[in-house]
């Protein structure tokens, strides 16, 4: 299956059959304005995917036995609009690479960014569709957040890794590194790590496999690697790519 949005207002679902790929969903006019973003949710979650629209609102669109195709839209998740959703990783961090069972119970969680110049981190479920704000970034108490349109989000990999790690791109030219910490029977917190400055406006961020290297495609045509440094305090630019590599 492929997911699509659009300027269109709509989120349509397509599967490929001997006839080849064919529309089988369209959410027709669920949505008032276009849709910037789409995210499927980790397998073990079912048959699911998240999306932000430029109307303010994040849907999430599922797929129940006996029922189809429903969605469920979350209104004024994000003033004047909502660019990008991501969904966190399903296991703890660090599961995979131990063969212990986890310490806690997993969460569906998904990140969110808008023309607000916020992020919020929702729980999704256990009811289907359902989304609750499990934090806003900064937190209360934090350093200060993006002071322009928060244009990515993007959750590393858990894979050898000691907590979930978000990393948030805006049009004020920077990335923000957030380390999400767990405490039993509380929401989980989030804690600002690092305030990186580029040189242009951050349009997309994406991890590597193991979440050591972060790549940041900028508005200057060119993408940047991140990597945390030695110290473990602060990430750096440590490779570039443009139009002449």
């Amino acid at each position: 299956m492929i997911a699509s949005c659009s300027y269109d207002h709509k989120i349509i679902i397509w599967k490929e059959g001997q006839q080849g790929w064919q529309a089988v969903h369209n959410t027709g006019d669920a949505h008032s304005s276009s849709v910037n973003s789409i995210a499927w949710a980790p397998p073990d979650f079912g048959l699911a995917l998240i999306a932000g629209s430029s109307d303010g609102s994040v849907s999430v669109l599922q797929y129940v036995e006996s029922r189809g195709w429903e969605l469920k839209k979350h209104d004024r998740a994000h003033t004047i609009g909502c660019n990008t959703v991501s969904w966190a990783p399903y296991m703890p961090p660090g599961a995979a690479m131990s063969g212990a069972p986890p310490q806690q119970q997993p969460m569906a969680k998904v990140a969110s960014g808008g023309c607000d110049n916020k992020v919020r981190v929702w729980q999704v479920g256990p009811n289907p569709g359902t989304m609750t704000v499990l934090a806003e970034l900064p937190e209360a108490g934090q350093p200060g957040g993006h002071t322009d349109w928060v244009r990515d989000v993007a959750w590393a990999p858990s894979i050898g890794l000691s907590n979930n790690i978000l990393a948030t791109g805006s049009q004020d030219h920077t990335v923000i590194i957030w380390h999400e910490v767990n405490t039993p029977g509380a929401a989980p917190t989030y804690e600002k790590k690092a305030h990186v400055t580029l040189p242009a406006v951050v349009w997309r961020c994406s991890w590597s496999v193991t979440g050591s290297i972060l790549a940041v495609s900028c508005g200057d045509n060119k993408v940047y690697l991140l990597k945390e440094s030695a110290d473990g305090v602060t990430w750096e630019i440590v490779s570039t790519v443009d139009q002449g590599a």
